[in-house]
Formats: structure tokens, sequence, C-alpha cells
């Protein structure tokens, strides 16, 4: 406990003391903290994940995607934009099954709160699904599995 001098005027002085406290809580849980370590206490706090309302609000955070709304869907570009007679849309994967190139088909299949990771394969890392896999390939796993 400190105490502190509080000067009200010239003449009158008047001692308080002040007690100080913190309180650290996050979304989840409550955590330790100490008024001694001041500087360290923002790192022990924890860091709530990223709110996503849509699928493609996490696959648009990943390196090297490129996406696009066109009319009431989407383009994702992952490598290159491809010719004008071949698609340049990603091959997705959700756990590990192959389903398709069409993003509006994954959206409808997968809710964005049971997706555990995206992981984004491209050039030499996309061959293990083959021609398919040409244009990148975006794994989606799912926390409880299809």
């Amino acid at each position: 406990m400190q105490k502190y001098r509080i000067f009200l005027a010239k003449t009158a002085m008047k001692q308080f003391t002040i007690t100080f406290f913190l309180l650290c809580a996050s979304l989840f849980s409550l955590t330790n903290c100490s008024t001694t370590n001041k500087a360290t206490t923002a790192n022990k706090m924890e860091k709530s994940e990223p709110v996503y309302r849509e699928l493609i609000d996490i696959i648009s955070k990943q390196p090297g995607v490129q996406v696009k709304k066109v009319g009431g869907s989407y383009d994702i570009t992952i490598r290159s934009k491809g010719t004008f007679l071949t698609s340049h849309q990603p091959l997705y994967v959700v756990d590990g099954l192959a389903v398709g190139t069409s993003y509006d088909d994954v959206a409808n299949m997968v809710q964005v709160t049971d997706v555990d990771r995206i992981r984004v394969l491209k050039g030499s890392e996309a061959t293990q699904y083959g021609s398919r896999g040409g244009n990148g390939v975006i794994e989606i796993y799912l926390k409880k599995g299809l």
C-alpha cells in the first residue's frame, strides 16, 4: 500500500491512502495479474481469437490468397489467374475429402464455428492432389470431422 500527500491549499494539508488493484480478465477466463510486474501483465492475459462470421473471412486472411466478390459469389485465386478457357479456382479439401472447386458448395457444407484450421497449399505442396491441385488447394480441417 502506498501513501500519497495531496496538497489542497497552502495552509491545509490532508493525507490520503490510495489503494491500487489490478483486475485482469479476458473473454474466456480470469488470469492472475500482479501490480508489481506491470510490464508483463498485458502479455500474460489471453488474447482472444478474431471472430469470423463466414468461411470467406478466414480464407481471405491466408497468405497468398486473393479474394474478389463477383455478383453473389466469390472469386478466389491462389496462384495465377489461369487462361480464358481454364478455371483458376482452387481445390477444396475438407478433412481429407476433395469436395470440388466451388466455394459456394464448401460454404454451404462447413460452418465457420466448426473450423479448426485452414491450410493453403500451392506449388509443389499441391501436387499430392494431381492436376486438380494445379490452381492450389485449400485444406479445411474441422474440430469434430465430417
